[in-house]
């Protein structure tokens, strides 16, 4: 091969790489406008019923009646990032943010004084059984193990066996949790 034909190799690699760098930024610039695009529409929001389904609805009533008894605060659909955070000085930050950063938990009780969370509640209906939400269960009960959150499962709606269940995991005398 001579000097000539490496040359003309070598022109038209750069030729195609420019090519490609060019197709890259038009891509992103679009991308760009079309996040930054200005719609001449309305906004299409409109409020909820409610941020409950009727299921979470009957569960919230439940675990409420035991938190006003025991002078506990209860939270619902708080969001994982709230409640953890990234160890200092990890080099993959992002990477751990961006796991939990969409998660959310349905229900949590914290203590009245210092708001420090001391049980984490799943309402686990049929969608828990779903592929993607059985792996995303198993990465956030490890995320509470490792936080030592505690986590109680719910998956019947009846009343005296979840009353039961967050009296047992937070070692509350049956007396205080009367039924509603």
């Amino acid at each position: 091969m001579n000097n000539e034909t490496i040359i003309i190799i070598g022109v038209a690699i750069i030729i195609v790489f420019i090519i490609l760098i060019a197709l890259m930024k038009s891509k992103m610039n679009s991308l760009q406008k079309e996040e930054n695009k200005k719609v001449s529409e309305p906004m299409p929001y409109e409020m909820v019923n409610s941020i409950f389904t009727k299921s979470e609805k009957i569960v919230f009533d439940i675990i409420k009646s035991v938190c006003e008894k025991n002078n506990l605060l209860l939270f619902a659909k708080v969001r994982l990032a709230d409640i953890v955070k990234i160890e200092k000085g990890n080099k993959n930050f992002n990477y751990w943010f961006n796991k939990v950063r969409s998660k959310h938990l349905d229900y949590l009780i914290c203590e009245n004084i210092n708001i420090k969370p001391i049980l984490a509640v799943e309402l686990d209906d049929y969608t828990h059984n779903q592929k993607n939400r059985k792996e995303r269960d198993i990465f956030v009960d490890e995320v509470y193990l490792k936080i030592g959150l505690p986590i109680l499962h719910i998956t019947q709606l009846e009343e005296k066996n979840i009353l039961n269940q967050i009296t047992e995991m937070l070692n509350l005398s049956i007396d205080n949790t009367a039924t509603l």
